[in-house]
């Protein structure tokens, strides 16, 4: 759940077929541009929702393998790489919307332009294609997002970035779940990590967190597959999940089940903290919050969990 500049992007109130930079709704800085292009997009009129209403429909359709959001002010657009993506999470939606291809691949590089290194504190999360000093007392991760979600800019990225910093991470064996580009896979290796294991639903996630894997020299220690929770078999020191909380409730029980020690969840909204928090039903020890986004570091009673 990231882009390289937490901003707005392609403002502007007309409906185009253009293939547009999309944004996340991060920060409302007006400067940079944003991860992702997309090939379909979804076009919902948002003007008769108020904030927290609308804040509820962007939570809605990160369940739906987007690219990104758009966020205007009378419409919210998201991307999709096929047509039937699109068409599907209109139905799950209920809600009126437009449906556009996206046939103008001028813009496909442009939100590049505005990409920049981002130091979360000892960890420097840089572009790949971005050529920048790593500066002294801390440790570098290398991102290529690719069209996954992931490259450490979203507030709920940054956040769970922070709070892996708050642990030992060293010699531990971490799940994440979601793994998007890779991002806190290979930063929890960085961190010291002794094996990853990262799944993701989206072949393109996986891909994209094999070659950044490889990128960063940590592939010998990140197996990432196409999988669920379900399908995971091993316990871990630290299970790791970004993800939106309607995915949280679903997946929860699951995550803790895996865990012999922590789990860091983030991706809910400040309103969607107490339901999140009660669905893994662990201790909290830290919290930590950013623009209407908050995460948590919680700690499993090993005794409640396989060994």
């Amino acid at each position: 759940m990231t882009c390289w500049s937490p901003s707005h992007c392609g403002a502007g109130s007309t409906h185009s077929t253009s293939r547009l930079p999309v944004r996340w709704p991060a920060s409302r800085s007006p400067a940079g541009a944003c991860e992702t292009v997309n090939d379909w997009q979804l076009i919902i009129d948002w003007r008769a929702l108020d904030a927290p209403e609308r804040e509820l429909l962007v939570g809605e359709l990160w369940c739906h393998s987007i690219y990104g959001i758009e966020e205007r002010d009378d419409v919210v657009v998201a991307g999709f790489e096929t047509e039937t993506a699109a068409r599907a999470a209109a139905r799950a939606l209920h809600v009126p919307a437009t449906i556009t291809e996206v046939v103008d691949d001028t813009y496909l590089d442009e939100w590049r332009r505005f990409a920049r290194p981002l130091q979360i504190e000892g960890l420097f999360v840089r572009p790949s294609w971005v050529d920048a000093p790593r500066p002294s007392g801390t440790r570098e991760v290398v991102i290529d997002p690719q069209r996954s979600f992931g490259s450490g800019a979203h507030a709920s990225t940054r956040l769970t970035l922070a709070l892996m910093q708050r642990l030992d991470m060293r010699d531990t064996a971490v799940l994440d779940i979601g793994c998007g580009s890779g991002v806190l896979s290979v930063a929890a290796v960085v961190l010291g990590a002794a094996r990853v294991e990262a799944i993701d639903v989206e072949p393109g996630a996986v891909s994209a967190t094999i070659v950044n894997a490889e990128r960063n020299g940590v592939a010998d220690r990140i197996r990432a597959r196409v999988a669920t929770v379900d399908d995971v078999a091993d316990n871990f020191d630290i299970v790791l999940a970004n993800v939106v909380a309607s995915v949280h409730r679903v997946l929860a029980g699951g995550a803790r089940d895996r865990s012999r020690g922590f789990l860091i969840v983030s991706g809910m909204l400040d309103g969607q903290v107490t339901d999140v928090e009660s669905a893994y039903g662990a201790t909290r020890v830290a919290s930590l919050t950013d623009d209407g986004w908050t995460a948590l570091l919680l700690r499993v009673d090993r005794t409640d969990v396989g060994s």
